[in-house]
Order: C-alpha cells, then sequence, then structure tokens
C-alpha cells in the first residue's frame, strides 16, 4: 500500500485506497490500527521527523481511544474525515507548540415516512494550533 501525504487530501486517497479493498483485506488493515495506531499511521503517512516525534508523544489514552473507534469506521466504510492546516504557520503557530488533536465521532439517526429509519456516524479528527495573541 502506498504511503500518504499527512495532510486532508492524503488522508482522502488513502480512504479511498482502503475503502476500496475487498472485505477481508480492509479487515486486516482495520485489525493492525487496532494492534498498533502509532505505527500503522507511520506506515501509511509519510510523516516529517517533527510529526513522528509528535505521534510517539501523544497521550497513550488518547491512542487507545482512536485505536478502538477508527477500525470499525474502516469495517463499515464509514466516513472519516481529517482536518489539518497545511503548517502550524498558516494557523498562527510558527513553530508547531501547543498542537491539538481532537477526535469527534457523531452518530445522527432519523426516521421519517417515506424513507424509513436512517442512522450515519462519522468519525473526524481535527489538528489545530493556537493563535497568538
Amino acid at each position: 500500500m502506498n504511503k500518504f501525504p499527512f495532510n486532508e487530501a492524503g488522508f482522502q486517497k488513502l480512504l479511498k485506497e482502503l475503502y476500496q479493498l475487498p472485505d477481508e483485506a480492509l479487515e486486516r488493515q482495520a485489525y493492525a490500527l487496532a494492534q498498533d495506531f502509532r505505527s500503522w499511521v507511520n506506515d501509511h503517512f509519510l510523516l516529517s521527523p517533527s510529526q513522528l516525534d509528535f505521534l510517539q508523544k501523544i497521550d497513550d489514552r488518547f491512542i487507545d481511544r482512536a485505536a478502538t473507534l477508527t477500525p470499525g469506521f474502516l469495517i463499515k466504510r464509514s466516513p472519516i474525515t481529517l482536518i489539518k492546516p497545511e503548517s502550524a504557520g498558516a494557523a498562527g503557530d510558527k513553530d508547531g507548540k501547543g498542537k491539538l488533536v481532537d477526535l469527534k465521532k457523531q452518530s445522527d439517526a432519523s426516521y421519517s415516512d417515506e424513507g424509513g429509519f436512517d442512522d450515519e456516524e462519522s468519525l473526524t479528527y481535527t489538528i489545530s494550533y493556537p493563535v497568538n495573541q
């Protein structure tokens, strides 16, 4: 499998490639991600040394949460999004310090006489930087 740039476009290209896999191959990818989230990310994205360093320093509780949630979304081919500025400087912090990573799971359900029951979930990773004030 190819390595992709760690940006929004690269993330969507990886997701497209993953979602085109046969079910069994996609399940293997999801299992690998669940077993070692950090290695899976490093194996699938072109990370700079500072990005790799940051990945290694992320609190294990966050990694565990990501490794628990993400595989189910992969297996179901549900929407997963990465929101990330192109660079820390673009977000107002030239040194990239104070980076914030959020993981949001959204679940929506609706019902109508015409359409019946509809259930949709999405997962969003957001990377942001504080704005210097």
